[in-house]
């Protein structure tokens, strides 16, 4: 069988992560297929066939013997028979020449190190298409529907965490909001609850287990350590090796309503994670025990945030250069030429001109302006070459050549009930170097520096605010902005979520860019489709004529699911799901009503419109299921050619259909009495994923600036 195509290698090459190295955990998966027997695969490969009507009956999955620490077990949905119990890795689960199809499967990882890799599988559905990949237990396939696997593809990659910060609802007697925090000590194994501070010892690996009901909590600061229950009340750290073989190491979300959930114990679900004692609660230290249920008291809920990127926001020095260049030209001199008077015995007026266009840079280091200030990181260093000073003091007037350098950080603002962020600069400090004066340099900085910053701040980056691009249904926590030469990004998370920055990677050069994971698209996509219902009618004539009937019913479209690979272009994959209700009418008194869920698989691509819209256009329909059930006795019959019929409608309608999913702004300034108005051209867009292999629509431009 040939080798499926994902975005992914196959086969983890040997990584130091958590402090030892990973191995290359090599498999064999064994598929026996109707009418033609065993086939063999290897890590990725896809095994089986598309849409022969050959099902899967079985299979295995077979690790190197040289294998450590590593195991594998799956279960089977079998058809007519439902759910075997988990065999082994190596062991054969399902049937051979009996015709039970395989409905289902799910695979998870054993041994005292599943903590360090994932186990990925995939699965193509008679009738319904590949499947997205699941992970580390989740059920793969369509359960009691009638439909089998064709085949499948299994791959064991290194772990990508699902970082969270599991945060309290009781606040500190200061108001500060807690969270779980491990002890920083490599000695101690204490977990307790303290003030929130986004460090990585708050920081914690969801990692599912059982099937993926349950979960393991995996500190990122000390990332062998997992939240275990200890032989009393207080909740401890534990080896994560322990993970596989001991249940106390395990937790389930409980089934509270709300933003808040609590988190229960797997040995006894009655016990739930808690901080201990009544408000009010202390800024650090608060004992984390595992205690029986006291009927949602806030000390006993939590709210897991993710730590995430859902949105990249990011530039070089170009575009940054190019838009300061053009105010430049345009109000050069009236903010770039002047003089100031002071009140001071040896300085009394002092001149500039700035007739050179200034420069930007963005700095190699992240340069602190402020320790005590993590937002005062500098962004880009902006330049000024050839400034022309005249001096007038006490010993008369004197003229010199000066340069000067200032350093300026990236601020968000927040504006609307819905908060929509806008970005602008602002210059911090700066030095003056004046040639062949350099007694009076220090003077020159003292008296001159703060009024140009603060010139420069309020008469041309104040009016500079870019907001960020309007997609609907999506809130965002504080950004975090990091410099990545030649780039400067800001990361957001999908709200409440805690952003947590990309690391470096090879953002595109000379443009600017925005990156929006799938989640972000999934949202927007489905504000679009939660407006859309498709109304129509179907009518049937019994060949006997026996009767005839109408239906009358309606198809509604949401819960979209994108699929970017970074080396397709803008080409992806969309999975959209089908709600239908109707009624037939059949005689006077029988009119049943009927209903389906179903979903429908789409090939597409992204584009961008001359008006700077960013679309998904439906190229094509890869499958679709849509199965109705009706509330009373209906031949068989009528219903299949029903279904037949409405996927035919859902089809036509999807099929080279487009869908807005955001609008590039326009950013427009008022400066020294001339309008701006900043605009991207040369556009593109298309798939992209950052070093952590998480995808995203990239949009790339180039500014341009017009005055007018």
């Amino acid at each position: 069988m040939g080798k499926f195509e994902q975005p992914c290698e196959a086969v983890a090459l040997v990584t130091a992560i958590r402090g030892k190295a990973r191995m290359t955990v090599r498999f064999d998966v064994l598929a026996h297929i109707q009418n033609e027997g065993d086939v063999h695969a290897g890590p990725g490969e896809y095994v089986g066939t598309r849409g022969t009507g050959q099902r899967l009956e079985g299979f295995a999955i077979t690790l190197e013997p040289w294998t450590r620490g590593l195991g594998l077990r799956y279960r089977a949905d079998l058809r007519g028979q439902g759910d075997t119990g988990w065999v082994a890795g190596g062991l054969f689960v399902g049937t051979r020449g009996q015709g039970r199809a395989l409905e289902g499967f799910r695979v998870e990882l054993s041994g005292e190190c599943l903590a360090d890799y994932d186990v990925l599988y995939m699965a193509n559905i008679s009738g319904g298409g590949d499947t997205e990949w699941l992970a580390n237990g989740e059920y793969c396939g369509l359960r009691g529907q009638g439909r089998y696997i064709d085949g499948l593809a299994i791959r064991i990659m290194p772990r990508r965490p699902d970082y969270r910060v599991l945060v309290s609802k009781a606040a500190s007697r200061n108001g500060k909001p807690l969270a779980i925090t491990a002890s920083g000590s490599p000695r101690s194994a204490d977990v307790v609850v303290s003030a929130l501070d986004g460090s990585d010892l708050q920081t914690w690996d969801r990692r599912p287990v059982c099937g993926a009901e349950g979960y393991a909590l995996i500190n990122r600061a000390r990332p062998n350590m997992c939240i275990a229950r200890g032989p009393g009340p207080q909740a401890v750290l534990k080896h994560v090796s322990e993970i596989d073989t001991n249940d106390h190491c395990l937790w389930l979300d409980d089934t509270v309503p709300g933003d808040w959930n609590a988190i229960r114990s797997k040995t006894d679900l009655e016990l739930k994670l808690n901080m201990r004692g009544d408000p009010p609660y202390a800024d650090q230290g608060n004992a984390l025990i595992v205690h029986p249920w006291s009927r949602a008291a806030a000390n006993e809920l939590w709210q897991s945030r993710k730590l995430g990127c859902d949105l990249i926001a990011g530039t070089d020095a170009v575009a940054t250069g190019d838009i300061l260049r053009a105010i430049h030209q345009s109000c050069y001199p009236d903010l770039f030429k002047g003089a100031l008077t002071f009140q001071s015995s040896d300085i009394s007026r002092i001149a500039f001109d700035f007739a050179c266009a200034p420069m930007v840079g963005v700095p190699f280091s992240e340069i602190p302006m402020d320790p005590a200030d993590p937002s005062s990181l500098a962004a880009f260093v902006v330049a000024f070459e050839g400034i022309e000073l005249t001096v007038e003091g006490a010993d008369g007037a004197w003229t010199a050549t000066a340069s000067l350098e200032m350093l300026a950080r990236v601020r968000f603002q927040t504006y609307g009930s819905s908060p929509v962020y806008m970005m602008t600069l602002e210059l911090l400090k700066g030095w003056l170097r004046v040639e062949r004066h350099p007694e009076a340099e220090a003077r020159l900085n003292e008296l001159l520096m703060p009024w140009l910053i603060a010139h420069f701040n309020l008469q041309i980056f104040a009016p500079l605010r870019i907001p960020l691009v309007g997609l609907p249904g999506n809130q965002f926590s504080a950004p975090v902005v990091t410099v990545q030469p030649p780039c400067v990004t800001a990361a957001f998370a999908k709200a409440p979520h805690t952003t947590i920055a990309p690391r470096p990677t090879a953002w595109p050069f000379g443009r600017v860019l925005t990156g929006i994971g799938t989640s972000t698209l999934d949202t927007v996509l489905g504000e679009t489709l939660a407006g859309i219902e498709v109304y129509d009618s179907w009518t049937y004539t019994d060949p006997g004529r026996s009767f005839d009937l109408r239906v009358y019913y309606r198809i509604r479209l949401g819960n979209p699911h994108f699929s970017i690979f970074p080396s397709s272009g803008n080409q992806c994959r969309l999975r959209i799901d089908l709600r239908g209700d109707g009624v037939f009418e059949i005689r006077d008194d029988f009119n049943p009503r009927v209903w389906s869920d179903g979903y429908v698989n789409c090939s597409g691509r992204l584009i961008v419109k001359d008006d700077k819209t960013i679309e998904v256009v439906v190229e094509s329909i890869d499958a679709i299921v849509f199965d109705w059930s009706v509330a009373g006795e209906v031949y068989p019959d009528v219903t299949l050619a029903f279904g037949v019929a409405t996927g035919k409608v859902a089809s036509d309608y999807l099929r080279g259909r487009s869908f807005t999913l955001y609008s590039l702004p326009t950013i427009k300034a008022g400066i020294a009495g001339r309008n701006f108005e900043i605009t991207l051209r040369d556009l593109d867009v298309g798939g992209f994923a950052d070093t952590e292999q998480r995808p995203m629509a990239l949009v790339t431009g180039m500014a341009t600036v017009a005055v007018k």
